[in-house]
């Protein structure tokens, strides 16, 4: 063989070895994805057959069964458990009976006399399934439901109705859960007058304790919740929450409202929807509201002081200021919106009762919110000198906005600007050349690329074409590897090829190319030409660049 042909061979074994890996690491990224496609085709589900085998399908549910015994006897039976009810006598028993858990309508019930509901303090829990079914007081007059004692949660879908929903009476005695009723988010109460009133334990104790009143569904009526003018226990008052899901509509009156605090009571209130002629019509109790919507939309007039009942005028928030009742009125405000379309956000008026500082109007604490009053009215409105308010955020929008007066009522170094919102009032941008602090980190230069491709998703899925596109990648690299190694390898031996032609040339003597290369390959150890056995790439070192803080730099899009 001429050396030609052994230099040749030397060459293409070189590149040859160089390629084989790579060409079967290629091969088997194949066979994993198409592995990985095949496994994910074959995923068993999260839940088994067997795990379920136990839960029945819709399908599967039969209808309540209805009582099995004529009514004339039902209210002689020893009732428990769970019992499904058609009569108004039927409910009524098992609303009494202590040994019932769980009572389900299977049909509507209309009565003409309240159903009382009293179960003593060892009588279990009671549910009460609407089932999609309502019970109505058609009277005309009183509560279609009356709960004297004891735990109720009323749950399913359906309207209890009357000329007044619900009546709950607290204890005389200092004792807690006395009456809790809770009401679902899929449940209507409604009433010509009240849909839920609180009242004292009798009309000469002013007393209610051990009452918790929790509202998830929807009230409607003339007046939404309310509470007797006559509780002015301040330990152990009654206790209402009124959830996200919550919607009181008041209407059918001038003054409607969706709450009338006239007596004492602790109210948490979430983001649920009230609205009414009137806003909140306080008299007494202490309020927390967290994101609560409250609209007005009734007409803005001068209220009649010292009635004995609701006098509603159109604002946001009506606070009136009564000796007959406990007039202890603290509001803590956390967010919301709080409008009235013709009045001012809060109107408060009346004689500051004898229990309460004479100087000391209501406390009114805003961290949050958005306050609007109506055309050419203000925040704060009213007859009372109004010294105890502090606002620590929100946004408001009112003719008083810029006095002075609404100004001292803005705790710390705050400022409203020009939209109505609360400010700092001494803020100062920062300086563009001081260094970011670390907790301040630079965006991801990353972030200076172009965008995605949006319809490709934030991940390329993992299928066979992205390990195809991988190993095409793969050998396009290895590729220009071979070459440099090979090309370093001719330059090499050119190097000592062209020194032995130029002596050679001097001395007159002629050498082919190719058995220079050979020669130079195959020289063996005792000769004076070198043996070629490895190349080194020595790295070329320049000046390392200056230094900078990583933090010193901010990245822009």
């Amino acid at each position: 063989m001429k050396k030609t042909q052994i230099v040749a061979t030397l060459a293409f074994a070189f590149m040859l070895g160089v390629a084989i890996p790579i060409i079967e690491f290629s091969s088997s990224s194949s066979v994993g994805a198409s592995e990985q496609v095949e496994q994910t085709e074959q995923v068993e589900p999260i839940i088994s057959a067997e795990s379920v085998s136990g839960i029945s399908t819709p399908e599967a549910e039969t209808e309540p069964e209805a009582p099995s015994s004529p009514v004339d006897n039902f209210a002689s039976q020893e009732l428990s458990g769970t019992v499904n009810i058609a009569t108004a006598a039927d409910l009524a028993t098992a609303l009494n009976s202590p040994t019932v858990s769980k009572i389900t309508l299977i049909d509507d019930i209309n009565f003409d006399t309240t159903i009382i509901v009293e179960r003593d303090a060892d009588a279990l829990p009671l549910e009460l399934d609407l089932g999609q079914h309502n019970i109505a007081n058609t009277s005309g007059k009183s509560y279609a439901i009356f709960i004297k004692q004891g735990t109720l949660s009323i749950t399913g879908q359906g309207t209890i109705s009357g000329q007044n929903g619900l009546e709950i009476q607290g204890s005389d005695q200092n004792v807690v859960n006395f009456t809790t009723v809770s009401i679902g988010k899929d449940v209507t109460i409604q009433g010509q007058i009240y849909a839920i009133a609180i009242n004292d334990y009798n009309s000469n104790s002013s007393l209610n304790y051990g009452t918790k009143l929790t509202i998830d569904g929807t009230l409607r009526a003339g007046y939404g919740v309310a509470t007797n003018g006559r509780i002015k226990n301040t330990v152990g008052a009654p206790q209402i929450i009124i959830n996200d899901s919550a919607v009181i509509i008041a209407s059918g009156y001038d003054d409607s409202t969706p709450l009338y605090a006239a007596g004492n009571a602790t109210w948490t209130i979430s983001a649920a929807t009230l609205t009414g002629k009137s806003g909140l019509n306080i008299r007494a109790g202490e309020f927390t509201l967290n994101g609560t919507s409250v609209s007005a939309d009734g007409e803005m007039r001068n209220p009649s002081t010292g009635s004995g009942g609701i006098d509603g005028v159109g604002v946001a928030f009506q606070i009136e200021h009564h000796a007959a009742y406990a007039d202890n009125i603290t509001l803590n405000i956390n967010g919301g919106t709080y409008t009235s379309a013709n009045g001012d956000v809060f109107y408060e008026y009346g004689k500051i009762s004898s229990t309460r500082a004479t100087t000391s109007a209501a406390d009114i604490n805003i961290t949050a919110g958005t306050f609007v009053a109506g055309p050419d009215c203000a925040i704060f409105g009213g007859t009372v000198d109004q010294n105890n308010i502090e606002i620590s955020g929100g946004t408001f929008r009112g003719t008083d906005v810029t006095t002075a007066d609404f100004a001292k009522y803005l705790v710390g170094n705050l400022k409203l600007d020009a939209d109505g919102n609360v400010v700092a009032n001494n803020h100062t941008p920062s300086d563009p050349n001081t260094p970011t602090s670390p907790s301040e980190a630079p965006d991801d230069p990353s972030d200076t690329e172009e965008p995605s491709d949006p319809t490709s998703g934030n991940t390329a899925p993992e299928t066979g074409v992205n390990h195809r596109i991988s190993e095409i990648s793969a050998v396009s690299t290895a590729i220009p590897m071979i070459l440099g190694a090979f090309s370093i390898v001719v330059m090499a031996c050119g190097q000592k090829i062209f020194a032995r032609h130029r002596a050679a040339a001097r001395a007159g003597v002629e050498i082919e190319i190719d058995e220079q290369i050979a020669e130079i390959i195959d020289a063996p150890e005792d000769t004076e030409e070198p043996v070629i056995e490895r190349f080194v790439a020595e790295p070329i070192l320049r000046d390392e660049p200056q230094t900078t803080p990583v933090d010193s730099f901010i990245f822009q899009k």
